[in-house]
């Protein structure tokens, strides 16, 4: 069922007043009619010695009346107070109608409400600095731009220094791009320097990426990327990891990097 607003409800309580004003000015109106109608015309007798008066003549008040000294029109008019309760049902309906309109705009102006709604999504006024970085992404940085710049300082490498100075140079870098630059230097150095291949993964470790070893595991194709065979006559090792290669890296629970292994695959003695 539809409900009804306040606007709603003050029009409609309009109607009943100009009903109203309606019947009661038609109620007056109709007894004027028929009282106009009833008054029989002044006819001579005998007895009375007075003679018939014309239709169009006005009779001489009688009783001395207030509503007998009104002027009457010809032909069966209407008098002049009946004139004005018509007069009264016109303006009553003009100001009903005026009163029913005004409470409708009031009511529509306060369901639109007094404040606008802005549109779009609001923006922060220009000169309000952007909000500062959180302390714990700065803290994980940390121990991976002191990791590389150990790396370059040692001078093993002269392209890894280069490209090392490049990066920190570059101003405000982001955690991400420490980390992966971490991990291609350590492929490149773990074999020949062991000590900046144990630096390296000891500030991945200290930001929570961790590397991934899965020998002796069974191989997943899903997260083991298979480089080479191994074979082998016991059917146990068939479908497992001999070895890893080169290891992978997982960042909390997001894979950066799958490992690349080397598996088991069981030969028939006989071929």
């Amino acid at each position: 069922m539809q409900r009804i607003g306040p606007a709603a409800r003050h029009r409609y309580g309009a109607v009943p007043l100009l009903m109203l004003v309606t019947v009661a000015a038609l109620t007056a109106l109709t007894g004027c009619t028929a009282e106009q109608t009833a008054r029989p015309p002044v006819i001579a007798g005998p007895a009375s010695g007075t003679h018939r008066r014309p239709h169009h003549e006005a009779a001489p008040p009688e009783d001395g009346s207030v509503m007998d000294l009104l002027p009457r029109f010809e032909a069966g008019g209407l008098p002049l107070w009946a004139i004005g309760a018509a007069a009264a049902l016109v303006l009553g309906v003009a100001a009903a109608v005026a009163l029913a309109l005004t409470v409708s705009q009031r009511g529509r102006r306060h369901q639109a409400g007094p404040y606008p709604m802005p549109a779009g999504p609001y923006t922060m006024p220009a000169g309000v600095p952007a909000p500062a970085e959180p302390p714990a992404s700065r803290d994980e940085r940390a121990p991976l731009v002191r990791a590389l710049a150990g790396v370059a300082a040692d001078g093993a490498s002269q392209a890894v220094t280069q490209q090392i100075d490049r990066l920190l140079s570059a101003g405000s870098v982001d955690r991400d791009a420490l980390v992966h630059a971490c991990v291609r230097h350590r492929d490149q150095l773990s074999e020949r320097f062991p000590h900046l291949d144990e630096q390296l993964c000891a500030a991945l470790e200290s930001v929570g990426v961790l590397e991934v070893r899965v020998d002796g595991q069974r191989f997943d194709a899903r997260v083991h990327e298979a480089v080479d065979l191994s074979p082998t006559a016991d059917p146990g090792l068939h479908d497992i990891v001999a070895r890893t290669t080169r290891c992978g890296y997982v960042d909390g629970d997001r894979v950066l990097r799958v490992p690349r292994v080397v598996v088991y695959r069981l030969e028939d003695p006989r071929s």
